[in-house]
C-alpha cells in the first residue's frame, strides 16, 4: 500500500488567486491635464512636469478646475403651482 499519511486532497476552486493577477488593469483616469495636453488634447500622466512638457522643455502648468453648480429652472421653483400641476 503507497498511501501518504497527513496529506489531504482540497476541491480546487473554479478561480484561482492567481487568476485575479491575469486580468488587465484598467488605466486609471488622471484627475487633471496640464493647459498643453488640454489644449493638444493628449493623454496628461498628472506629474508636476508631465511627460509630453517634458520631452518639449515647455513649463507644465496646472489651473484649478472650478466647481460648477447645477442649474437650477427658476420659473418651476418660483411658482408652487406649476412645480405641482400635472402636464397635459
Amino acid at each position: 500500500m503507497s498511501t501518504q499519511a497527513g496529506t489531504s486532497q482540497q476541491p480546487q476552486n473554479q478561480e484561482s488567486d492567481d487568476d485575479v493577477y491575469d486580468m488587465p488593469r484598467t488605466p486609471r483616469r488622471t484627475p487633471m491635464a496640464c493647459q498643453f495636453c488640454r489644449g493638444r488634447k493628449l493623454k496628461c500622466d498628472g506629474r508636476q512636469t508631465c511627460a509630453n512638457c517634458q520631452r518639449r522643455g515647455i513649463p507644465c502648468t496646472y489651473v484649478p478646475m472650478q466647481v460648477q453648480l447645477p442649474v437650477v429652472d427658476l420659473s418651476v421653483q418660483a411658482n408652487p403651482i406649476l412645480a405641482t400641476s400635472p402636464k397635459q
